[in-house]
């Protein structure tokens, strides 16, 4: 485990993806708000009361055998898409923390767009990839790296950001998990840990899209 090494995962961030922690930062109501009984600003503060209380407890706690932290999301790119929002999350992680590494995977974004259809197809939202191509634009936030993590680098500092290439020749041994480790926290020892390979939400082939389609 990583946190026999000293490295603390929190449940507090929220499960999966550590998505309490970026929704509490992010501006608007999305899916996992909705989810979970946000629709608007009363039911957000409600939903989002003793969040920093437990998160509080749960560091300090944590802080007294552990001396890394750990949190993974894909979030923090997707929904922290302004520069205020990223500096409320680093004014309250300060409370907390001293020094960071940001570890960001990119991909050639036709390859992001094709993985995000591939995923809509699954949730039922069926529909050509021409129509679907309609909303991109080289300015967006998502697709465009520079635009995002210069503000990433405007807030934490161009010494915390790594940036990696989201691919297989890229990655060390083929793994993210392995790769993040030795480009973060290079002192765990990897092979302590067990690195179950579960293959989920792999994009659909061309001949899948088309019956996703239909």
């Amino acid at each position: 485990h990583l946190s026999s090494q000293g490295v603390a995962l929190t449940k507090s961030s929220g499960k999966t993806n550590n998505r309490k922690l970026v929704s509490y930062f992010q501006n608007g109501i999305d899916e996992y708000l909705r989810n979970n009984g946000v629709h608007n600003e009363q039911e957000r503060n409600i939903f989002f009361e003793n969040f920093e209380k437990l998160f509080c407890d749960e560091v300090s706690t944590l802080k007294r055998d552990h001396t890394t932290f750990l949190f993974t999301s894909e979030h923090f790119h997707s929904r922290l898409v302004s520069t205020c929002g990223i500096k409320n999350l680093k004014y309250f992680l300060d409370k907390f923390f001293d020094e960071y590494t940001i570890i960001c995977y990119v991909r050639e974004q036709s390859k992001v767009r094709t993985s995000l259809y591939s995923t809509s197809l699954k949730k039922n939202n069926g529909g050509g990839i021409l129509e679907f191509q309609k909303n991109a634009s080289p300015k967006d936030h998502y697709y465009n790296y520079l635009l995002s993590f210069g503000k990433w680098e405007e807030v934490f500092g161009k010494e915390s950001l790594k940036l990696r290439i989201f691919s297989k020749d890229c990655l060390l041994d083929d793994d993210i998990r392995k790769d993040l480790l030795a480009n973060v926290l290079p002192e765990i020892d990897s092979s302590k840990l067990y690195f179950r390979f579960d293959s989920i939400n792999e994009s659909l082939s061309q001949e899948e899209s088309i019956i996703f389609q239909k």
